[in-house]
């Protein structure tokens, strides 16, 4: 793995402490809730793993913020309308990127999200690096996230 890559990988951590609660269920779904975020690295491994399966993922509870929220653009993710959804653009453990590193991962979160969310994103999300800006689920629907149905 080329240095640039590793330390990014290693190193790039969207503001919030880990706290994943991904709950496995019976029926093809998994359910995401209470995930505070983490490395991009990692959470986008799973999605990795998540996109070749035809479990429905359901993001509940009362947050997913920073890299939950990159689970958005799956086909088979909705959301709880009462979920709160925090974005940020990346940092460095809290530190700032040079603007070349800030640009490449906004752009590697933003693939990760349906189209009217990325432009959105890519626009205002990312320009918060201290805090986050926070939707809701029923807000995210507008930018074409499907909430969960029963």
């Amino acid at each position: 793995m080329g240095g640039l890559v590793r330390t990014v990988l290693t190193a790039l951590v969207l503001a919030s402490p880990a706290g994943a609660e991904a709950v496995h269920m019976g029926g093809g779904r998994y359910r995401v809730e209470g995930d505070r975020g983490g490395v991009i690295s990692d959470r986008l491994l799973e999605i990795t793993r998540l996109r070749g399966t035809a479990r429905r993922v359901e993001i509940t509870g009362t947050l997913c913020l920073s890299a939950c929220t990159l689970y958005l653009g799956l086909s088979q993710t909705c959301v709880n309308g009462d979920t709160r959804f925090g974005f940020h653009g990346p940092t460095h453990f809290g530190s700032p990127l040079s603007p070349q590193d800030f640009d490449y991962w906004s752009a590697v979160v933003a693939r990760q999200y349906p189209p009217r969310l990325r432009r959105w994103y890519l626009r205002e999300g990312r320009a918060r690096t201290e805090g986050w800006y926070e939707m809701t689920g029923a807000e995210l629907a507008g930018f074409g996230v499907p909430l969960c149905r029963p």
